[in-house]
Order: structure tokens, then C-alpha cells, then sequence
């Protein structure tokens, strides 16, 4: 007896022809076309390209296959893919076998093509647009109106930004910007609560040797260095210098800001010519433990009572005159953080002043 094989092919054609072994019977032969591989092993001949089988099943089998078309919602018979077990037969006459190889089919069945499986879309996140913090770089720099005018012509049609808003996420759970400002924009024009954001990992602060690395990405840079833009000799000399010893000449002085990020207070030529280089980390000053912690003085609330009363011109004068001979208040000022995230100042009304008529950009601050 020959041994059985087993083939998974698409029908090319289906007929019935009469059996010639016993009078009155009907053979159904379905017709498929098997290719060889285009490669062997070495040493030994390619096998054929094509190779077409007719295979030969019964009325029994034939119905079963018809049951499992309806079941499958496959109309036709022909184009199905089926497998078969059979065995090879050389013996059927050429009318009946129109393929090179006769197969006796012993087991048959349809097998359903699986879907094309389409990739999965990411899913959008969304994050609350009042926890986005916007670094300075970008509220100063304000977009071109086309550009507005496109991304809310986009927004008015889809309901959702046409690219998310680039984002790593802070310690205290807010989410810094780091591109699609304009997108950003729109939506809070448009009065969205929410802003579809693509969060990047965050760097984190590293060791090396006696060094405190810290990324460029979490450094906030103050107005007063954006407004003054350095020589370019100077930036160019830096960056010579950067490139010859692959670190800046002097770490990069910085201070705590109350949400985990770090605002640059002196070095601002060497933070350029990091920048310009593509750095991903700055040296700066090892701050010390007992650090204290600042907070944007244009991002402080100022409650309605401390409004209605105002200090007296000496005790704002006396305020002012020790700021400016120490670099910073005699004491914190003390603020509080709601669910919003919204900074309220809770006592020190009168440093908040002397901050204000000295345009001094950061506050010290105690977190209530």
C-alpha cells in the first residue's frame, strides 16, 4: 500500500466524472496546484515548480464539505482551501485525471483562511492640560498664527489634536512639555481639560566619579538669560572646548524648583554649547542636603485677602533692600499646592512683593 501524504492547498477546479469500477457511480475530483520550493538541499536536483493533483472523493465526502462551506459562509467550493490525506493513485484514466498526480482522499476538510490580522493602533493618553508644565524657552517663543490657525482648523474637525504632545513625566506627577507647544495651545484655547500626550522616558540624574550629572532635558532656563542672547565667539569657543575635553570647563550652577526640575542660575554659555552638542546630561553643582527648594515667582497665586491689605511701603522697602544685598528673602515665602496643581501663597506677602519690584524670576519657597 502507498503511503499517505497530506496536502493543504485552494481549489482551481471541481467536476464529477463517471466511476469506471462500478456502473453508476459518480467521482467528484477537485483540482489544486501544489509549487515545490525554489531551493534544496545541497548536491541534490530542484524540485518541480508546480506539481497539480486531482483529487478523488465521494458523496459523503462531498457533502461534508458543502456543510462546512454554509457553516463557514464560503459560497463556493471552488477557490476553498482544503486539506487532504490521501494516497497516490496512477492507475485513473486521463479523462478523469487532468492533473499529473491522482490522490484517493481519505480525510478531507475545509480549512478557513485566518483573517488578516490588522496591527493594533496604540491607544491614545490623554493627560489633564493644567498638569502639563510649560518651560520657559516655550512661553517665551510665542507659534506663527498659520500655524495656530492649522492645528485649530484640525482640532475643530477631528475633536482631538493632530499630533500629541510631547511629554516626560515629573515627580510630582505633571508632565513636562518638550514639543508640540502649538498643539498644547489649541486645545486650551479651546477649553479642553485634557491633552493627548506621548510620554518619553525620563532621564535620570546620574553619578559619575565626583560629578552630578543631571538631564538637559529637566532644566529650566530663567527669562533673563533667553533675552540676552551670548556672543557667538563665545559659544563657539565653549563648544571647542567641549569637543577637545568631551566635558564642560565648570559644572553648570542650578537651582531646586519645587516640582523635581532644576533652573539654571549661572553658566549659560556652557548650557548652550551642551545644548548645541546634543547632550543628554550637564554637569552641575552637587547641591547640599538641606537644599532648599524655589518655585516660579509668576506661577504664584496671590490669595484675596492678602489683596485687600496691603503692607506698609517700609516693610516692602526692608524686604526689598535685604534681597538685594543677600540674593534672596530673609525667610521662605510659604505657598501650597492644590489638586490642581495651582500654587497659593499661604504667608510672606511682603517678600512676594519685594521679589515682584525686584523682578527677581524665583522665589525661595516652603511647601505648606
Amino acid at each position: 500500500m502507498a503511503g499517505k501524504f497530506e496536502i493543504v492547498e485552494v481549489i482551481k477546479n471541481a467536476r464529477q466524472e463517471l466511476g469506471i469500477d462500478k456502473p453508476g457511480a459518480i467521482w467528484h475530483c477537485l483540482d489544486v496546484v501544489v509549487k515545490g520550493s525554489e531551493n534544496a538541499p545541497k548536491g541534490l536536483p530542484l524540485p518541480s515548480r508546480e506539481i497539480q493533483y486531482t483529487i478523488l472523493i465521494n458523496d459523503k465526502q462531498k457533502n461534508k464539505l458543502e456543510k462546512e462551506l454554509k457553516d463557514l459562509n464560503i459560497e463556493e467550493l471552488v477557490g476553498a482551501r482544503i486539506r487532504v490525506v490521501g494516497e497516490i493513485t496512477l492507475d485513473l484514466p486521463l479523462g478523469v485525471c487532468e492533473g499529473e498526480i491522482g490522490i484517493i482522499a481519505y480525510q478531507i476538510q475545509i480549512v478557513e483562511k485566518p483573517a488578516k490580522k490588522e496591527p493594533e493602533k496604540p491607544q491614545k493618553r490623554f493627560w489633564p492640560i493644567h498638569q502639563i508644565v510649560i518651560p520657559l524657552t516655550f512661553r517665551n517663543s510665542q507659534p506663527r498664527e498659520q500655524k495656530i490657525d492649522a492645528a485649530s482648523s484640525y482640532l475643530a474637525q477631528h475633536g482631538v489634536t493632530e499630533k500629541p504632545v510631547v511629554t516626560i513625566p515629573l515627580e510630582n506627577g505633571q508632565q513636562l512639555l518638550q514639543d508640540g507647544y502649538v498643539h498644547y495651545l489649541v486645545a486650551k484655547a479651546n477649553g479642553a481639560k485634557e491633552v493627548w500626550i506621548q510620554e518619553q522616558n525620563k532621564l535620570q540624574p546620574k553619578q559619575d566619579a565626583d560629578q552630578l550629572l543631571w538631564p538637559m532635558q529637566q532644566l529650566e532656563i530663567p527669562e533673563k538669560f533667553l533675552i540676552t542672547e551670548p556672543r557667538e565667539a563665545k559659544i563657539k569657543a565653549t563648544i571647542e572646548q567641549l569637543n577637545k575635553g568631551g566635558q564642560i570647563e565648570k559644572p553648570l550652577e542650578t537651582i531646586r524648583l519645587w516640582n523635581g526640575l532644576r533652573a539654571l542660575t549661572d553658566g549659560y554659555i556652557r548650557y548652550l554649547a551642551l545644548h548645541r552638542c546634543k547632550h543628554e546630561y550637564a554637569w552641575i553643582e552637587t547641591p547640599a542636603e538641606d537644599e532648599a527648594v524655589y518655585v516660579s515667582v509668576n506661577d504664584v497665586r496671590i490669595p484675596e485677602g492678602f489683596l485687600k491689605s496691603q503692607p506698609r511701603k517700609e516693610k516692602i522697602d526692608a524686604a526689598a533692600s535685604y534681597l538685594a544685598q543677600h540674593g534672596f528673602t530673609e525667610k521662605p515665602i510659604v505657598i501650597e499646592v492644590n489638586e490642581q496643581d495651582e500654587i497659593w501663597l499661604k504667608d510672606g506677602y511682603t517678600r512676594y512683593l519685594a521679589l515682584k519690584e525686584k523682578n527677581e524670576q524665583f522665589a525661595w519657597a516652603e511647601i505648606d
